[in-house]
């Protein structure tokens, strides 16, 4: 499989989870200013595409949901141990929980 070594077959995704409302998301490697789509997944029969950009605004990096048009502060300053703040409107949201991409299936049965 070395040939699809750096091509579009060759991307790992990681799995997030909302804490707050237990919606998981996959999504592919993240970068700025471009168009992202992952998967937003609430159950195993009600999986969503999630459409995002990555930022910088006034030197805060903004999470911006094309879809629902709402747009987040992210604090990243726990993101080595696996975690990402939203805030919206400098008031605290959610954060996210990186789980690993291995139980993905776990949470879909």
């Amino acid at each position: 499989m070395e040939e699809l070594k750096n091509t579009d077959l060759d991307i790992i995704y990681s799995h997030w989870k909302a804490a707050s409302t237990k919606i998981h998301f996959l999504l592919p490697p993240l970068v700025k200013n471009q168009t992202i789509q992952g998967l937003q997944i609430k159950s195993k029969s009600n999986i969503s595409r999630i459409d995002f950009k990555l930022m910088n605004d006034e030197g805060k990096l903004i999470f911006y949901d094309l879809i629902t048009d709402r747009k987040f502060d992210l604090d990243l300053s726990n993101v080595d141990e696996g975690k990402i703040k939203f805030f919206k409107n400098d008031s605290f949201e959610d954060t996210w929980e990186r789980l690993p991409l291995e139980d993905a299936l776990k949470w879909t049965e």
